[in-house]
């Protein structure tokens, strides 16, 4: 099923063996699409993307919000202040995604 931050930061994270970046923190997931009754339900405030209200649930809501939540609270706070040479390939493989 699809699944929805509720928050995200930093120290969600932890980086393995120095390559790899796993999420560690899962308390702030929700499992399952967001419920509606109207299109209106499922808006992203400041964004211009539709999504709709489909079959009672917002169809394409979750991935939306993921990403500006990882990009509001992860990537762009690592790349304003980038780490120091070590965890530099790790921010560069984040940004490429």
């Amino acid at each position: 099923g699809s699944l929805r931050f509720t928050k995200m930061n930093l120290r969600d994270f932890v980086h393995v063996q120095g390559t790899i970046v796993k999420l560690a923190d899962l308390d702030d997931l929700e499992v399952g699409d967001k419920p509606c009754s109207e299109d209106s339900h499922c808006e992203v405030p400041y964004k211009n993307k539709d999504t709709y209200c489909k079959n009672g649930f917002c169809e394409g809501l979750n991935h939306l919000i993921n990403f500006n939540i990882a990009l509001k609270e992860v990537l762009q706070p690592l790349l304003q202040n980038p780490p120091g040479p070590d965890e530099q390939t790790v921010v560069t493989r984040l940004s490429n995604v």
